[in-house]
């Protein structure tokens, strides 16, 4: 459908090497956008390197530039809770709130 956004097509890399620092992460995911301006503006480890336009000057890709390779990371699973740990945890917060 000529109406439907398309976003298969939507893709993020990083790229990095063993004997430099900084980390480039290329993106068209415009949430991941969000996420690196978002950094952009609260550390000076992530910087906006370039805005990439169509010819009708929408932006269809950004480069980012993280500085400091070390602040990468990856995790290997997200933490699973049972319902029981996770009344727990919702309850000591609302303590801490009151």
């Amino acid at each position: 459908m000529m109406n439907e956004k398309i976003t298969d097509s939507w893709e993020t890399t990083i790229s990095f090497a063993y004997n430099e620092e900084s980390v480039l992460i290329w993106s068209s995911d415009k949430t991941v956008w969000t996420i690196f301006d978002k950094l952009c503006m609260e550390s000076e480890n992530y910087s906006c390197k370039e805005v990439q336009k169509d010819r009708k000057g929408n932006i269809i890709a950004k480069v980012y530039i993280l500085s400091d390779k070390s602040l990468m990371s990856f995790r290997k699973n997200h933490k699973k809770y049972t319902e029981e740990q996770k009344r727990v945890m919702a309850d000591r917060l609302k303590s801490y709130r009151q």
